[in-house]
């Protein structure tokens, strides 16, 4: 094993470099005379070690409570006794499963490695090498999905968080190194959408605007990303270079937008229906950097922005369908259902065809298939757009993208005017209000739906609470 490093260097830097590389070896951290031992294989924690007794196994597992405190002493005197390890004692004696071991030590070494990189005093050094483990409880937890974890938890000062993104006029986009540090990360949606949505075009302030979820959600995602590698932000020589990078012409651009009009999902990602999942992440990712909607606000094509905003939502919306294994399923049964049902059965009533849109729709959105419901509620409006209630759903919906607030607003408006005792239509509208920053109106619908249910708790909360930011802000008199 080699000699230890320089012991000022950053203890996430050490891991994010073990992962880069796929290295071996032990992460050192010492803190006066606390010390932890972080052993790394090809990348990934594989063990921690602790000098502290309260940080042993044996000490956890008590704290877990899946042993008492006479047990350990038992099982551990045996261990000393024969000469075998306490864990694997443990599995002998059917004391515990090698599941249940398994899964305490994942969380002991993540939260024991979560707190060292939180050490601001400590000295850190990596040392290359194999390390020595036979005997011991092993893990493998991939080192960079670590770091990403750590980052969207701490600080817990979003405030710092912040401070250390940089400020709000900041850009970022892609490191050198994204493509190959990604491929290491299991990213959900908000994440995909934070990297989508980093091409160097857009400020940190006009991404929260644009990506789902709170602000702090995205900004601790994005510090996230920055942090492992992914994100950097870009010099101002950057942004116009990236504008004009591998220009598009307009034939190709409409027509992708003309073969999209019958395409199902898998023609939308340009794929065929036995594609692998990796054959569908690659398809996303290449229309994503080639048409992406901010390749279009400036340029000779920028009239073509809101088709291509459109065009976009229907590959992710593809994506997200076709990527998750039982959506697709789902999905794939649907299209033969549809197929069939096309070919064989009569036509039948557009009000009953209305609610059973209606019914699928909110079946998805108990499941949290949110664009797939969107789907089910636009055709239930179209095939029946005199129920209000379905003006409602959707625009539920529609509240959670800010890109669609003002269609929401709409339909929430029309299912109040076709239904004006729909309590829940003002309590929505009350929430889009609030989402966009005009509070007295969000009042104004709260206090509607009192006067038509005067019990209905959402409405006095909401209304207590506006109005008590409001006197501290001056918004509101009395």
């Amino acid at each position: 094993m080699s000699a230890p490093g320089s012991g000022v260097q950053n203890p996430s830097h050490l891991l994010a470099a073990a992962a880069r590389t796929a290295a071996s070896g032990i992460l050192t951290a010492t803190r006066g005379k606390h010390r932890r031992l972080v052993c790394i294989q090809k990348g990934r924690v594989v063990f921690v070690v602790s000098n502290v007794v309260e940080e042993q196994m044996n000490a956890m597992l008590v704290s877990k409570k899946l042993l008492s405190t006479e047990e350990r002493d038992l099982f551990q005197r045996e261990a000393e006794a024969t000469g075998t390890q306490f864990d694997m004692l443990l599995i002998h004696k059917k004391r515990l499963s090698p599941d249940e071991l398994y899964e305490v030590a994942c969380e002991r070494a993540r939260e024991l490695l979560f707190s060292t990189l939180e050490w601001t005093d400590g000295e850190f050094s990596f040392s290359r090498g194999q390390p020595k483990l036979e005997g011991e409880l092993t893990v493998e937890l991939p080192c960079i999905a670590l770091l990403f974890e750590h980052a969207q938890k701490y600080p817990s000062s979003i405030t710092v968080v912040r401070k250390r993104i940089g400020p709000n006029d900041m850009r970022p986009m892609p490191t050198d190194r994204a493509e190959q540090i990604r491929n290491l990360l299991n990213l959900d949606e908000r994440a995909l959408q934070v990297l989508l949505h980093s091409r160097g075009s857009l400020s940190v302030k006009e991404l929260v605007a644009r990506v789902e979820g709170s602000t702090e959600e995205v900004l601790r995602t994005l510090y996230a990303l920055m942090q492992v590698g992914v994100l950097r932000p870009a010099k101002d020589s950057e942004i116009p270079r990236m504008e004009a990078a591998e220009s598009i012409s307009r034939q190709e651009v409409l027509g992708r937008l003309e073969r999209l009009d019958e395409a199902d999902h898998y023609a939308v990602l340009g794929l065929p229906h036995k594609s692998s999942t990796e054959e569908i992440r690659e398809a996303y990712y290449y229309l994503a950097r080639r048409y992406h909607p901010d390749r279009f606000r400036t340029g000779h094509l920028q009239d073509l922005l809101d088709r291509m905003e459109a065009y976009f939502s229907k590959v992710t919306e593809a994506y997200n369908t076709l990527f998750d294994p039982d959506r697709r399923t789902h999905y794939d049964e649907e299209q033969v259902s549809s197929t069939a049902s096309k070919s064989s059965e009569p036509q039948q009533d557009t009000a009953y065809l209305a609610r059973q849109n209606f019914a699928r729709g909110k079946l998805l959105v108990d499941k949290k298939q949110l664009p797939d419901a969107v789907k089910f509620f636009e055709n239930a409006i179209e095939l029946d757009p005199s129920r209000a209630v379905y003006h409602l759903e959707l625009g539920r919906i529609l509240i959670l993208n800010p890109r669609r607030r003002p269609e929401a607003e709409e339909l929430l408006t029309k299912c109040v005017a076709m239904n004006p005792a729909l309590v829940e239509a003002y309590i929505a509208l009350g929430e889009l209000c609030e989402k966009t920053d005009r509070a007295e109106r969000a009042v104004s619908n709260y206090e509607e739906a009192l006067r038509w249910e005067p019990t209905h708790v959402t409405a006095q909360e909401r209304i207590a609470a506006l109005k008590s930011t409001g006197r501290r802000k001056g918004l509101f008199g009395g």
